[in-house]
């Protein structure tokens, strides 16, 4: 009886590490599945980026350009400089 009880024991052993040897598995591939989900989602996220970066180069473009037209002298001014007082 006792080496029944003793091998039911052993089994309850096995089992529990087996259970907790199954839970480090399931928790190292659900770590490893964030990770590829993280890796497969950038290039995702860059492509929603291009477009708005685009747009910011197209603004700052703009703006430079309005900069300029504001720093140029009028084409009168230019062209006779002794009238401009």
């Amino acid at each position: 009886m006792q080496e029944q009880m003793g091998n039911v024991s052993k089994e309850i052993k096995t089992l529990r590490r087996n259970k907790n040897e199954i839970l480090e598995i399931k928790n190292t591939i659900t770590e490893m599945k964030n990770a590829f989900d993280g890796l497969i989602s950038r290039p995702g996220t860059a492509l929603e980026r291009i477009p708005k970066l685009r747009d910011t180069s197209i603004e700052t473009c703009k703006t430079e350009k309005q900069r300029e037209k504001k720093t140029e002298p009028h084409p009168l001014q230019k062209e006779n400089p002794e009238h401009n007082i």
